[in-house]
């Protein structure tokens, strides 16, 4: 069935390459809706979510000059799941309502909106999304790819990875997968053919 307007959720796990499909799309001309720069703003000095964290984990996660240690919060979040919990309470709801406002003002002027968010089926927030692309690797390539981007151990390299949902698991989720273990004409080539599929169902 055809549609007028379209928004396109992106998503990916660590290094499998979704900033590339992102990069790639705006090039187009595409409007990409970025969860992560949301996420960074709704915790500036001043904002609600920045408050609930400070009432959360407590003050010594905040720099001196009353800014969040998003090192420091990061370090405690990625080794210990309750804590992160947490942290995604606080923030997933705020980050989903301000990406709503920016996706419906560029509606305004675009019948398909992509939105770039790496968390996207564990916010549990996919019903709002027309389809789902995820940008897939293998176990092995995702592992070699941090390690070579990150300069960090092929160890600690898999705890990050395991602190997320599995590439496996959302590729079973996904409306429309990307295999990304080839170079990148490979998978612009992929991306080409779903936009071309994508425009014909635009009225």
């Amino acid at each position: 069935m055809k549609q007028n307007k379209v928004c396109i959720g992106l998503t990916g796990g660590i290094a499998s390459g979704k900033s590339t499909v992102t990069q790639y799309l705006t090039e187009k001309g595409y409007p990409v809706v970025d969860a992560d720069k949301i996420a960074r703003h709704i915790v500036d000095v001043g904002k609600p979510a920045l408050d609930e964290i400070v009432e959360a984990f407590g003050e010594s996660y905040l720099n001196t000059d009353g800014s969040l240690n998003r090192k420091k919060l990061g370090e405690l979040v990625f080794t210990d799941k309750e804590s992160r919990e947490i942290l995604n309470n606080i923030t997933h709801e705020k980050i989903f309502c301000e990406m709503l406002k920016e996706i419906e003002f560029l509606f305004s002027d675009h019948n398909i909106v992509f939105a770039d968010v790496p968390l996207l089926f564990e916010s549990k927030r996919t019903d709002y999304y027309d389809e789902i692309w995820l940008v897939y690797v293998t176990h092995e390539v995702q592992v070699n790819r941090l390690v070579a981007r990150d300069k960090v151990s092929e160890n600690f390299a898999k705890k990050q990875i395991a602190a997320q949902m599995s590439l496996e698991k959302k590729k079973q989720l996904a409306d429309k997968v990307f295999n990304n273990d080839g170079g990148y004409e490979e998978l612009y080539e992929k991306v080409e053919k779903s936009l071309e599929d994508l425009h014909k169902n635009i009225v």
